[in-house]
């Protein structure tokens, strides 16, 4: 399990072969707590877990179920799982971000490559998906950009010049 005390720390229960290299990766102070996990009774804005990928499914149907709607669950890899507080998500953020901008709808772009993505990119504008996202996400989304791999982000200021002519 992962904790985010903070939007700089992260806790985690234990380091696991799914989250060697997350440090460097993500730039996160990375904290090992496994005693701060048993039982948690601290402020968070998310709480992940990390599981073999044919676990996450009957995991976030388990917590979906106990939370009956109390907190955001949202399958974000293959192998992992978030849990937020109602109400909060990437479209949630971006929604407020944009009325303080004073930005319609209509104008925002996002990108996104995850379940997690999926709200965030069906509601912006010009929502785009990265070509190596889920089905669900590649199907709301009003643009396909390449895959990660072959870096599809830096199509996005080409696509965005052709679309705002």
């Amino acid at each position: 399990a992962c904790g985010y005390p903070d939007e700089k720390s992260w806790w985690m229960d234990r380091h696991a072969m799914e989250t060697a290299g997350w440090k460097e990766r993500y730039g996160a102070a990375i904290e090992v707590r496994p005693d701060d996990f048993l039982p948690w009774s601290g402020p968070s804005y998310k709480v992940m877990y990390v599981a073999d990928p044919g676990r996450i499914p009957l995991i976030a149907r388990h917590l979906r179920d106990t939370f009956r709607g109390r907190f955001h669950v949202v399958v974000s890899q293959a192998d992992r799982l978030e849990v937020l507080p109602k109400g909060i998500s990437k479209v949630w953020g971006l929604s407020r971000l944009a009325a303080i901008l004073g930005v319609a709808q209509a104008d925002v772009w996002s990108v996104g490559d995850a379940e997690n993505d999926l709200e965030m990119v069906a509601w912006a504008g010009h929502g785009c998906a990265m070509g190596h996202a889920p089905e669900r996400l590649l199907r709301v989304a009003r643009h396909i950009l390449p895959g990660i791999h072959a870096r599809g982000l830096c199509a996005l200021p080409l696509l965005m010049e052709r679309t705002l002519r």
